[in-house]
């Protein structure tokens, strides 16, 4: 078995039959979700979408779906002057997605 590095790729010229290959991942392939996540691809998530309307009412006074369409790529880290979304909010907010594992 032959392997060259090129970059980040590992390259394995191998004759045929049955191999077991083990390597740890340079990088994460699980999607981590924070406050800088656009918002409507958390509202899509099931677990993310209940925790961010419940602290958004409760916190902030915010319901979510008055807003509709609006919200484009917007995440709450953008929207966080526009509805004095305090520092630590967003960054409880940031804990709790991040716990997410998708």
């Amino acid at each position: 078995m032959l392997g060259e590095q090129q970059g980040e790729a590992v390259w394995l010229n191998l004759q045929s039959g049955s191999y077991t290959i083990y390597y740890v991942p340079s990088r994460s392939y699980l999607n981590e979700f924070s406050t800088k996540t656009p918002l409507v691809e958390l509202l899509q998530h099931e677990t993310a979408a209940s925790i961010i309307r419940n602290t958004m009412i409760e916190q902030a006074g915010v319901d979510l779906d008055n807003f509709g369409d609006s919200l484009g790529v917007s995440s709450l880290h953008d929207l966080a002057a526009i509805y004095s979304l305090s520092p630590e909010m967003l960054d409880e907010l940031d804990q709790r997605l991040r716990s997410i594992k998708c």
